[in-house]
């Protein structure tokens, strides 16, 4: 939503009338959407929205599809000017709040206007959880199969290295790129799900956890060789969307192995739920076991996690939602 857009909203009544029926409102997945309510917290009376808390979900990035420029400048200044206002003694302490379910975000922000997100972006999980338990599973995709790993395919090389050149057509059930499978149950019925990371954070691996799914997915080293051979990208590794800490003679190193730590697949947290591969080697060989899941037992343990972590993000949710 650019600022003119926001400033209508604003201007006709229509953030006031939102802000009047909710106490509290959130602002989900992609920030830009409710720019119009974070630039009327800045505003004074009768244009201000009322609610007693905004709460900003960072899930999508937070300046995802504003143009650049003019625009872009002006939503950085509001982003900085929030920051500010909801320190300590700022008119907007206790009534705007940042939660992130991955780590890359707060530091995306950094990067982007310069100010510290460090101890003001609230990290909570996602909940893991498929609406109505999933779907059917679609017939004009590859059987399911147990003897086989399920993947699917990027805006990428990497599948068809691994189908045409290593010749793994046998070994994985290729699902077409943005093809719905019906979530988790359905891969369940596979040996285990081969993920090649394409952003820092996807509600997949999530859900896929917390269904018992076995993930086998590269190294931080080896997605980074992966890019580098021109077969895959993710975000944090292209100069485009180079994060920078605050310090500029402390740039990292657009294609630092440091920004993995970013990463939710491999948060520490989770590395019990993961198999991680470091060498197309290493990948043909798990491909190749029988039952490569002997080791971690995710379908047990990943089920059993979640249960009781879900319960430390419900109670995360109502300490934001109640305080």
């Amino acid at each position: 939503m650019p600022h003119s857009r926001a400033k209508s909203l604003i201007e006709s009544g229509h953030v006031s009338w939102i802000c009047s029926h909710a106490d509290i409102l959130i602002i989900g997945d992609t920030t830009p959407h409710g720019r119009a309510i974070l630039e009327s917290l800045l505003l004074d009376p009768p244009h201000q929205c009322t609610s007693r808390k905004v709460v900003v979900e960072l899930t999508n990035r937070f300046d995802w599809d504003v143009q650049w420029g003019q625009d872009m400048d002006a939503y950085y200044t509001l982003f900085r000017e929030l920051v500010k206002q909801s320190e300590r003694d700022g008119r907007l302490e206790g009534r705007i709040e940042f939660v992130a379910n991955n780590l890359a975000e707060g530091r995306w922000i950094e990067g982007r206007i310069g100010v510290s997100m460090e101890g003001r972006v609230r990290i909570v999980r996602p909940l893991g959880i498929v609406k109505g338990g999933g779907y059917e599973y679609p017939n004009d995709l590859p059987p399911q199969n147990k003897s086989v790993v399920a993947t699917q395919r990027h805006k990428s090389n990497i599948h068809s290295y691994l189908l045409h050149e290593l010749d793994l057509s046998d070994s994985l059930a290729l699902f077409p790129f943005g093809h719905k499978y019906g979530g988790p149950q359905n891969l369940l019925k596979f040996k285990a799900f081969l993920e090649i990371p394409y952003q820092f954070s996807t509600m997949k691996f999530y859900e896929n956890i917390a269904s018992g799914v076995p993930q086998l997915i590269p190294t931080p080293r080896f997605l980074l060789e992966l890019y580098y051979s021109g077969l895959h990208g993710l975000p944090i590794w292209d100069p485009a969307y180079s994060l920078a800490t605050l310090d500029p003679g402390l740039l990292t190193n657009r294609y630092s192995l440091e920004w993995a730590k970013y990463v939710d697949y491999y948060a520490p947290e989770f590395e019990s739920f993961v198999y991680l591969f470091d060498s197309f080697d290493e990948l043909v060989a798990l491909l190749g076991m029988e039952d490569l899941d002997v080791e971690k037992k995710v379908r047990v343990k990943g089920p059993l996690f979640y249960e009781t972590y879900r319960k430390e993000i419900v109670r995360e949710w109502e300490l934001i939602l109640m305080k």
